[in-house]
């Protein structure tokens, strides 16, 4: 466990400022939350991984989705509607600081969920917070690929598996480091996958003119422009996905992507994705396969010309 204090993380440095197109994006998370709140009656409705400052929280409350004590507490009636994620124990203490009454499991969510684990299961009580209609995966590290297994959607995958008992709809809100650090035999990989649902003449966005095959072998995805490996990759996750929840019987359907830029300029992307439930979804695997990578085009919002006040934005949460 990093003992270091939160303002020695790097990712909490990023995250003490906020960006506008962050701002924006966070924006349209609380729009996805009050989405779902309508007819929950009761249990988590947001699960997060909000680090040292909490600025999805912050959020929460300005909108009025949480509610404070005269304290600043947070009101005992909304105390079980968000649980927060934090491997990090001083990130812990700072955000239970920051908001008396939120609830903070200690933990990596990747642990709790028990991803790659084959004879262990999360207890009742995580099964059930992990049934939320909101759960956010705000990360900040790259989308990694290993013999063919990549730990976003792994995760993904196994929070649909604990929605399965009820087969209710529900949104993931997802954010990645979208720059492409593949190896060879991962880009392999990649490349053989989207090829099944994949034309290459597909229009990455107007605002990327670009003639690079990028499924071509001999294509290096590591060496093409940012701006190139940030639509692959916004493609490449969700398709990924839904490749694996389609046969579970769950559509996969962006409501909105986000490509802006973090710290250093680095390329991120943002996805909020509806999880619905349809039995038909297997009998129509490759229609609705070969149809999304249009759709998720479809629904980019590019936010890097809207970035902060030095015209980027910084990775924080």
């Amino acid at each position: 466990m990093n003992a270091l204090p939160p303002a020695d993380r790097a990712i909490d440095l990023a995250m003490a400022s906020a960006s506008e197109s962050k701002n924006y994006i966070r924006s349209r998370w609380i729009q996805e939350i009050n989405r779902r709140r309508v007819g929950h009656d009761s249990g988590v409705l947001y699960v997060t991984l909000c680090g040292a400052h909490g600025l999805d929280i912050s959020a929460l409350i300005d909108a009025g989705v949480i509610g404070l004590t005269e304290n600043d507490s947070i009101a005992a009636a909304d105390a079980g509607l968000v649980v927060a994620y934090e491997k990090n124990m001083p990130a812990v203490a700072a955000v239970k600081r920051k908001f008396p009454g939120l609830k903070v499991v200690e933990s990596d969510i990747h642990e709790k969920l028990r991803v790659g684990a084959l004879f262990a299961s999360p207890s009742r009580e995580d099964k059930q917070i992990f049934r939320a209609p909101v759960i956010n995966l705000d990360y900040d590290g790259n989308v990694r690929i290993q013999d063919g297994k990549s730990p976003f959607v792994e995760a993904a995958v196994r929070l649909a598996e604990f929605h399965a008992s009820d087969m209710k709809s529900w949104s993931l809100l997802i954010t990645a480091n979208a720059s492409i650090s593949w190896d060879e035999d991962g880009q392999k990989w990649a490349k053989s996958f989207l090829s099944q649902y994949l034309e290459e003449e597909l229009v990455l966005s107007q605002k990327v003119q670009s003639d690079v095959r990028f499924l071509a072998e001999d294509c290096d995805l590591r060496q093409v422009d940012f701006d190139v490996q940030q639509y692959i990759v916004s493609i490449f996750l969700p398709l990924r996905l839904a490749d694996d929840l389609v046969s579970r019987h769950w559509l996969v359907s962006p409501s909105s992507v986000f490509v802006y830029s973090g710290g250093g300029g680095a390329p991120m992307v943002s996805w909020i994705l509806s999880i619905d439930h349809d039995p038909s979804a297997p009998a129509n695997r490759l229609r609705l396969l070969k149809q999304l990578p249009q759709t998720l085009m479809a629904c980019v919002e590019d936010l890097r010309e809207s970035g902060g006040a030095d015209g980027s934005d910084v990775a924080e949460r």
